[in-house]
């Protein structure tokens, strides 16, 4: 199958702005850098409409020149199915900084009616003083909130309005400094949506009712391995788990965690796994991280990378929801960042955050990978998104 592949450009920690597009073959397993289709925008997440021909971007950014308040944008383009260029539909601002993860919910109608966004909130902190028991003051670092938006899709696919707002303040159980959304997926039922934030250490599971595009809180849960902030979560596709890659490195391990849930939403932690290669010497000071997390169509593989050890991991999935590693693959490139499996199942993308490099494999059978391309783009690759050509 032939792709335009959109990837995101974050302009951070040595990144740049904007939209890069490729095209892709996932038979061949060979793909190509066309053009950069914006230079501004400092992209976050990513999802396609593939029905209305709109591609919905959120722009990672804390503030927007010309506006008082902090905001980050959520951007629409329509796209041109002959050459996969892009034009600027709609923006909307979030008034919450740093949107960073979005999806696209479907109602009643068989429609995409509905647009959640993830804001991560401020990336710095505030200091709130408290008093002690001697009567002196302390200050107390903390993100003060971070939000999770629904917004009604009007039958263009623009959001004409807000639904409901779930607010996550600083909690004292979780990290004890604060609070980042950073993640948000759609049960396969669709009643359901997971939530992880990076901040408190926390997953969260709300329940979603189409009708009113509303969420309740049914559980939550500090991650198993508490404070190594809980980057993304995956629901499998037909088995009741979700699992929930940990971004930072604690004590030598890099977790990946599976949880179940039950019909009333209530999570259970089945169990947790180490992805970093065994005999790894992690240098003082140096940051390792997990970053993109994939699951294939069948739930029987995920894939994580991870910067630092500069690799791809691939695990098998198990009927009771455990996870085992069954191959670890190298990633040419300055900070593997984003990861990808194209909708055909049949080629895994790693994005280059650093130095711009585009790493391609083929996906066997068994769900191991296999190199088959490198394509120099722009810096600033993170999350990317796909569009079948015509």
């Amino acid at each position: 199958m032939k792709y335009f592949l959109y990837l995101g450009l974050w302009n951070e920690h040595k990144g740049a702005p904007g939209i890069a597009l490729f095209s892709l073959d996932s038979e061949t397993g060979k793909a190509d850098f066309i053009r950069q289709e914006d230079d501004r925008i400092s992209s976050g997440d990513i999802v396609i409409n593939k029905e209305k021909n709109i591609l919905y971007l959120c722009n990672e950014t804390e503030k927007i020149f010309g506006f008082k308040a902090d905001t980050g944008i959520i951007y629409g383009f329509t796209i041109n199915p002959e050459n996969g260029s892009l034009n600027k539909l709609f923006q909307t601002e979030t008034y919450c900084p740093n949107p960073c993860y979005i999806i696209l919910g479907q109602g009643d109608s068989g429609h995409k009616d509905c647009l959640i966004a993830a804001n991560y909130g401020t990336s710095g902190f505030t200091a709130d003083f408290i008093k002690t028991e001697d009567g002196s003051f302390i200050p107390h670092l903390c993100q003060k909130k971070s939000l999770l938006q629904v917004y009604h899709l009007n039958e263009d696919g623009i959001p004409d309005r807000i639904t409901d707002i779930i607010e996550h303040v600083a909690d004292p159980d979780g990290k004890g400094i604060g609070t980042n959304i950073h993640c948000c997926n759609f049960s396969p039922c669709g009643k359901f949506i997971a939530v992880t934030n990076k901040g408190n250490g926390k997953l969260y599971l709300y329940r979603f009712d189409s009708n009113t595009q509303t969420l309740s809180i049914t559980d939550s849960v500090i991650t198993a391995e508490g404070m190594a902030s809980p980057r993304y979560c995956l629901f499998h596709p037909s088995l009741p788990f979700i699992y929930v890659n940990q971004e930072k490195e604690k004590g030598g391990r890099m977790m990946i965690n599976t949880y179940s849930y039950n019909v009333e939403g209530h999570l259970t932690e089945v169990s947790s796994v180490n992805v970093l290669p065994e005999g790894t010497i992690i240098p003082e000071r140096a940051r390792y991280e997990q970053q993109g997390f994939a699951i294939s169509k069948d739930g029987r593989f995920l894939y994580t990378c991870l910067k630092g050890p500069d690799c791809i991991c691939v695990l098998k999935t198990e009927e009771d929801g455990s996870a085992k590693v069954i191959q670890t693959v190298p990633v040419k490139g300055d900070w593997p960042r984003g990861l990808a499996l194209t909708p055909d199942g049949k080629a895994c993308i790693v994005s280059a955050h650093c130095s711009g490099e585009l790493n391609v494999y083929r996906v066997g059978a068994d769900g191991t990978l296999e190199p088959s391309d490198i394509c120099q783009g722009p810096v600033g690759g993170s999350n990317m998104a796909f569009y079948e050509m015509q």
